[in-house]
């Protein structure tokens, strides 16, 4: 977006931005918030038929960027994107969707040369103040002279742009030097011509020459740096992301060793106070002669006797044991 904003400032032509504030988004979930995102976004570019709009969600925010937007054209997109949202029609959705969005958006001005910055601060503003006036509205801050002014603290004023004034068609020579040919504008023309009767077109000029040449003196070194700037930024958010998800990881498995360390403590307590008991309790003999609770009435009784007797043996035969290891 913010590319296509120096390309559109280079060339003097108009450029809009416009937020849209889904209220409520944490609503929906996994599959049905991808499927509410891309409805909204297909309404977006089917009610900006013919404009070419850069797309982005920005939280619960839907940014879209365009050239050839200017104030009335966003003010209409605005509205009419408000209005018919709320019958909304996601992919597997039983029924419309009432979506409820705040709208904000901001364009270039003449005698104003803004940061991308100022345009995208002017545009989320007027996405709040709608958001507070209770939504399905469209607002104009206009702020844009304060808001270029507090960017200006940080950034700087913006450089002008060396505009190069246009040579007339007739004086223009039949054939470019062969050391200015890749660089003119008129070198894409025959290209563009061949293209549409079916051939192919290979350029063989650079990429930044042509762009130069096209766009009438735009900074490609600012653009390059402003890339270089974005990409970092991106890569140290990417960065930043693995570290917190290493983080969690890390202390989900703390509190997982701290848990075996706690069992672990409690059965060495467990042992020690068993071993501090001292020998075992040799009990009482009995002072019965017969096994009692057997009638020699039962049945299966001479079974049930043997098997109370091999048990007694057996006790006795632990405890003899349990004394001599003692």
């Amino acid at each position: 977006m913010e590319l296509d904003f120096e390309l559109a400032r280079a060339e003097g032509a108009p450029a809009g931005l416009l937020c849209l504030r889904i209220e409520r988004l944490q609503r929906f979930e996994g599959a049905r918030r991808s499927a509410v995102l891309a409805a909204l976004a297909q309404l977006v570019t089917r009610r900006a038929a013919g404009l070419s709009l850069h797309l982005a969600l920005r939280g619960e925010e839907l940014l879209a960027f365009g050239r050839g937007l200017d104030a009335p054209t966003l003010d209409r997109l605005a509205k009419e994107l408000v209005l018919e949202a709320r019958k909304l029609e996601p992919a597997g959705e039983p029924q419309p969707l009432r979506l409820s969005l705040s709208a904000g958006y901001a364009a270039t001005r003449a005698g104003l040369d803004l940061w991308f910055e100022t345009l995208d601060a002017v545009a989320r503003e007027g996405a709040e103040v709608a958001s507070a006036q209770g939504g399905e509205c469209a607002v104009h801050s206009e702020l844009y002279e304060l808001t270029q002014r507090r960017i200006e603290r940080t950034r700087g004023a913006r450089a002008p742009l060396a505009r190069k004034p246009s040579a007339p068609a007739e004086s223009a020579p039949a054939v470019a030097p062969a050391s200015t040919q890749a660089h003119a504008p008129q070198a894409a023309t025959p290209g563009v011509r061949a293209a549409a009767h079916g051939a192919t077109v290979v350029h063989a000029a650079p990429v930044a020459p042509v762009i130069a040449g096209a766009t009438s003196g735009i900074d490609l070194g600012a653009i390059e740096a402003r890339v270089a700037e974005l990409a970092r930024a991106a890569f140290e958010r990417a960065l930043d992301e693995q570290a917190q998800r290493f983080r969690g990881e890390m202390e989900l498995y703390e509190r997982r060793l701290a848990k075996l360390q706690k069992a672990l403590s409690e059965s060495e307590q467990e042992k020690q106070a068993l071993v501090q008991r001292g020998p075992l309790d040799g009990g009482l003999a009995s002072t019965f002669r017969e096994v009692q609770g057997l009638s020699s009435a039962e049945r299966d009784y001479a079974l049930k006797l043997g098997l109370l007797q091999q048990i007694a043996a057996a006790n006795l035969d632990l405890n003899e044991r349990l004394k001599r290891s003692a």
